[in-house]
């Protein structure tokens, strides 16, 4: 058991409370909030500088493109980010790793604890493997050309079955309604 206070504890559903404490159990699950440290066993209480808050969640990240980071100028529109995608594999997979590691340690510093990340590749699965982070895997499915709905729902299938194999969890999602045909649309739907 933790008790845990800072200058401020922002526990969201009420005002930030000044020195207020959040009882931590051993498996990391909030127990109770305490509105004054007098409250808790002082030998207990970890004290920390600035604000207590819950985890941040990047609801929408691409971490297997950590290695294009400044690839692309910001303002340049579209077709100057296609032409920076489409450079994606111009890279080792020494140097891809070393990206991906290196944006997962930004997040955690960030404070984010969970992550929503839009896959195309399991470029990122050694990294999630290690746990430093709580993911849920988007298997981004794109495809126009109704001869090719077939495959492109294949290899969708078989990319989410390697994250889920691998431990984590993964589903299927188109990348928008433009660049999903209808009968791609209604193989998604089934799942």
């Amino acid at each position: 058991m933790r008790f845990l206070t800072a200058d401020y504890l922002f526990p969201l559903y009420i005002a930030p409370i000044k020195q207020g404490v959040l009882q931590i159990s051993d498996n990391k699950e909030v127990i109770a909030v305490f509105e004054n440290r007098s409250e808790v066993p002082q030998e207990k209480l970890e004290v920390f500088e600035g604000i207590l808050c819950p985890g941040f969640v990047n609801a929408h990240c691409h971490l297997e493109l950590s290695h294009l980071l400044g690839k692309a100028e910001k303002g340049k529109g579209f077709l100057d980010f296609i032409g920076a995608i489409q450079q994606r594999d111009s890279y080792t997979a020494i140097e891809k790793q070393i990206a991906i590691n290196k944006a997962e340690q930004q997040m955690i510093t960030n404070g984010i604890v969970a992550v929503g990340d839009i896959c195309n590749t399991t470029d990122t699965l050694l990294q999630k493997q290690k746990g430093n982070l709580l993911y849920y895997n988007f298997i981004e499915t794109f495809g126009i050309h109704e001869n090719k709905i077939d495959i492109i729902f294949t290899q969708s299938m078989e990319l989410r079955n390697e994250f889920r194999t691998a431990g984590q969890k993964a589903t299927i999602s188109p990348h928008a309604p433009y660049s999903v045909s209808p009968d791609l649309f209604r193989c998604l739907k089934k799942l």
